[in-house]
C-alpha cells in the first residue's frame, strides 16, 4: 500500500477475511492521516476469497489495483528472490505498483460473483450424488 504522492508501504498485516478483520485493516489505514482515494492498495487475486475484501474497500473508496498472480510471480522472480512468504509477496506487489508496470486484473460486480458462486454450487450439487452413484457401484 503506498500514497501515491509520498510512496510510504506499510509492513503487512495478517487479519481474517471477514468483516472483523477488515475492522482492524481499516484502523491500521486510519493512522496513515490520509483520505481513503489518497490511499492505493495492491491485492493479488486469489479468485473468490478476495472479492468480498476488494468489493469492501472500494465502497470505502480506496484506490485499488488488482494483479495477477503470474503478473507478481514473474516480477518476483526478476528480482531474484526465491523464498516465498507473505511478507515477501506484500513487498513484491508493493514492488510492481510502484514500477509503474502493474497489469490491473477484473473483479466482477457482486452480482456477477454471486452468479458464479450459484453456478458453481449447482454444479457440484448435481456432481456429488454421480459421485455416490459410482462409489455405490464400486461397493
Amino acid at each position: 500500500m503506498c500514497r501515491p504522492d509520498k510512496s510510504v508501504v506499510l509492513k503487512p498485516i495478517t487479519f481474517a477475511n471477514a468483516r472483523e478483520g477488515w475492522q482492524i485493516w481499516e484502523e491500521k489505514l486510519n493512522r496513515l492521516d490520509a483520505l481513503p482515494n489518497q490511499i492505493l492498495i495492491g491485492m493479488e487475486a486469489t479468485s473468490r476469497y478476495g472479492e468480498n475484501l476488494y468489493h469492501e474497500l472500494e465502497q470505502r473508496g480506496y484506490v485499488l489495483r488488482l494483479l495477477h498472480p503470474g503478473q507478481t510471480h514473474h516480477f518476483h522472480q526478476q528480482q531474484g528472490l526465491r523464498a516465498k512468504t507473505d511478507r515477501l509477496d506484500a513487498m513484491t506487489i508493493a514492488r510492481v505498483l510502484l514500477s509503474g508496470e502493474a497489469r490491473i486484473g477484473y473483479v466482477p460486480s457482486e452480482q456477477i460473483a454471486t452468479y458464479r458462486e450459484l453456478v458453481r454450487l449447482h454444479t457440484q450439487s448435481l456432481v456429488i450424488p454421480q459421485q455416490a452413484i459410482k462409489m455405490r457401484s464400486r461397493l
